[in-house]
């Protein structure tokens, strides 16, 4: 009866977590329902999905919407409401969640928005569509249409309780998939300005648990799909589980073990985490774990930046740790920062690269230009900072008071080639490491520059989340262009060389 649409980008992979979780409550509350989930990409033709979706005879479709499908999403609606012009639209995730009257104006073949955690008012709308004469009007949280007025239900608090939550993640929709997301927590212990993990539709705050007999009998399940390389944990910071996340590591270090004892490989796991959360006994549970590598949510270490986000940052309880879980562990290190926030500066941005450069000494990195999303604090007082913003999704910035248009420019380009370099030059990181004593930050400007001006029809500066950032590595490292690999390579040091002078 209802076919749910994952529409992920190309670097992301994957399946969409939350259609998943959604069609596994629905087959436990309603076993007769007839689900299925189809997986696309955002770059795939909106003929092609909405012609794949269709091919299941359903007429209910749900899609989660985020800042990177929303466009997709938008025009194979249209399409299955051409096709198909008695079927039922639904809309749910962040970005229709904190903008659904002016979402739902803007797509005319959505039909229903869910804001807030979807669960309950998706069941209660599946139940009411079963009625010769469906009236949404009792369910609370949803923006929709009837005889062609917007109409929003009350916003009520309505939680769905985690820890009560017994039914099974359905692992055979994940069969032949080499990644899968997962996560044994909702919610977020931070009220970080710059984001909406923390913000829900209800009162709720915090962390909340699946319970270890759901979530146990699902990583068995999950461990058990021979295929299966990669295991990304959503969790917003997972360590803070402390006796629970032990136990989770434990139990998944025993089903790699029998994975070994199979002849399969070892499922790596990944998944964002503080340093400073890291105790000593947390240390000694993360030694067995198969880690693909450890992901920092660093964004800044810009102290103004940090104030404004609301976000605490302890600069040596972050290095010790770090330095106590490389002699532990022997994964890499991946420090994810921001560039482009409130109260930040391009300076400031510098900064923050040189830490993670020199100090923290991250293997790999990952900048990301700062997106005024809806809903988040930042969203709320945009006067405040005089935050300029792209019209639409992604909504990433194109100014504010401290960040100028030429800043963000010269900010895309340097972090666009530093992280060019961490993937293709890595003896290039190194040969800067041994030459420049001091920051190292003005040295990775300059050869960013010169990549930009000789190089710079062969490899153009653009999002380093975007697949086309991806093709360019890619096509940086294909024998074929050796001699230009080789020659950025001589470039480079010849600008190292000159700046130690």
């Amino acid at each position: 009866m209802i076919t749910f649409a994952s529409i992920v980008p190309k670097w992301s992979s994957g399946i969409s977590l939350s259609v998943l979780v959604l069609k596994s409550y629905l087959m436990a509350m309603k076993p007769h329902l007839k689900t299925c989930v189809d997986s696309f990409f955002c770059e795939d033709n909106p003929v092609d999905i909405a012609g794949r979706l269709l091919s299941q005879k359903h007429r209910i479709f749900g899609f989660s919407v985020y800042v990177w499908n929303l466009e997709t999403a938008s025009e194979v609606a249209g399409i299955l409401k051409q096709k198909t012009p008695g079927c039922l639209i639904i809309w749910g995730g962040p970005v229709p969640c904190f903008s659904g009257r002016d979402i739902i104006e803007k797509n005319p073949d959505v039909d229903l928005i869910i804001k807030g955690e979807g669960e309950i008012p998706l069941e209660k709308v599946i139940s009411e569509i079963q009625d010769k004469n469906p009236d949404f009007s009792g369910i609370p949280n949803l923006v929709y249409r009837k005889n062609r007025e917007v109409i929003e239900t009350e916003v009520t608090d309505l939680v769905f309780e985690l820890e009560n939550q017994h039914y099974l993640f359905d692992t055979r929709a994940v069969e032949g998939e080499k990644i899968v997301y997962y996560e044994t927590s909702r919610g977020c212990a931070f009220q970080c300005n710059y984001c909406v993990w923390s913000v829900s539709q209800s009162k709720t705050k915090g962390v909340r648990d699946y319970p270890l007999d759901k979530v146990i009998p699902e990583l068995q399940g999950l461990f058990d799909i021979q295929g299966l390389e990669m295991l990304m944990l959503t969790d917003s910071n997972f360590l803070l589980g402390k006796d629970r996340t032990l136990k989770i590591f434990s139990v998944m270090n025993e089903l790699n073990e029998k994975r070994r004892k199979k002849g399969w490989s070892m499922i790596k796991v990944s998944f964002e985490f503080n340093p400073e959360h890291l105790s000593d006994r947390m240390l000694q549970g993360l030694k067995k774990l198969c880690v693909d590598n450890y992901m920092i949510g660093l964004q800044s270490a810009n102290p103004v930046a940090l104030k404004a986000a609301n976000r605490p940052f302890n600069k040596d309880r972050h290095l010790e740790n770090i330095s106590k879980l490389r002699s532990v562990a022997g994964s890499p290190i991946l420090a994810q920062i921001i560039y482009g926030l409130p109260a930040d500066t391009y300076e400031g941005f510098k900064k923050t690269l040189e830490f993670v450069v020199s100090e923290l000494k991250a293997d790999n990195l990952v900048c990301f230009r700062y997106s005024a999303l809806p809903g988040s604090a930042f969203w709320n007082h945009r006067e405040k900072y005089n935050i300029k913003h792209e019209a639409g999704p992604p909504y990433h910035i194109l100014s504010s008071d401290t960040f100028s248009e030429q800043d963000l420019k010269r900010a895309e380009l340097l972090s666009y080639y530093i992280q060019i370099i961490y993937r293709v030059f890595r003896s290039l990181t190194k040969y800067i490491g041994k030459k420049i004593h001091g920051n190292r930050i003005p040295v990775y400007e300059k050869i960013a520059q010169m990549f930009f001006e000789e190089y710079g029809d062969f490899l153009k500066p653009k999002l380093v989340y975007h697949d086309d950032f991806i093709k360019d590595v890619a096509k940086l490292l294909d024998p074929e262009n050796a001699v230009i690999r080789q020659k950025m390579l001589s470039n480079a040091r010849y600008i190292v060389d000159i700046s130690k002078k």
